[in-house]
């Protein structure tokens, strides 16, 4: 399955735990951003 996460500055560390969680689950992941974590 195609999944798109996007996500602010706030959100980033919660989306880097999901994303690696889906692609180990055979997901195809596409990451809109936050691309780094910026306080």
């Amino acid at each position: 399955m195609k999944i798109h996460l996007a996500t602010d500055h706030a959100g980033f560390a919660l989306k880097e735990e999901i994303k690696k969680f889906l692609q180990e689950n055979g997901h195809k992941v596409t990451d809109h951003g936050a691309l780094e974590y910026n306080k």
